[in-house]
């Protein structure tokens, strides 16, 4: 199980994301805004994961993940995009800021099995 922390301005997208996870397990605290996710983190112990869709309302999930990469408390959380951008420029810039990058529509099980990865790779590497 792990705590993920979940950023979905889609209210549809958010509470299908976040039952595909809590079936699977983990634990997920969800925010639809970069703003939102930052109060969070101020708050509460860094989360496993964060999964982030890239437009969002006001901060978007790119300058999200530049402010916690920034920041010693969060430099080393793993950061997994969710986001509809297909256009290969807007992947690759992304795929620099996070551990993994996935399109939507998604395939839950490649969700799950992407955020095994980054935890199994936190353990092994010892993140």
């Amino acid at each position: 199980m792990s705590r993920i922390l979940l950023v979905e301005d889609d209210v549809f997208s958010l509470e299908l994301v976040r039952a595909h996870l809590r079936k699977a397990g983990h634990k997920v605290i969800a925010t639809d805004s970069a703003e939102g996710a930052m109060t969070i983190l101020s708050e509460k112990d860094v989360p496993d994961v964060v999964v982030v869709d890239i437009s969002l309302p006001g901060i978007d999930g790119r300058e999200l993940a530049r402010r916690l990469r920034r920041e010693e408390r969060t430099k080393d959380v793993r950061i997994i995009f969710l986001s509809a951008t297909v256009e290969p420029k807007e992947i690759a810039i992304s795929e620099e800021l996070s551990n993994a990058y996935l399109t939507k529509p998604f395939v839950a099980s490649a969700l799950l099995a992407r955020i095994e990865e980054v935890v199994a790779f936190d353990k092994v590497e010892g993140w």
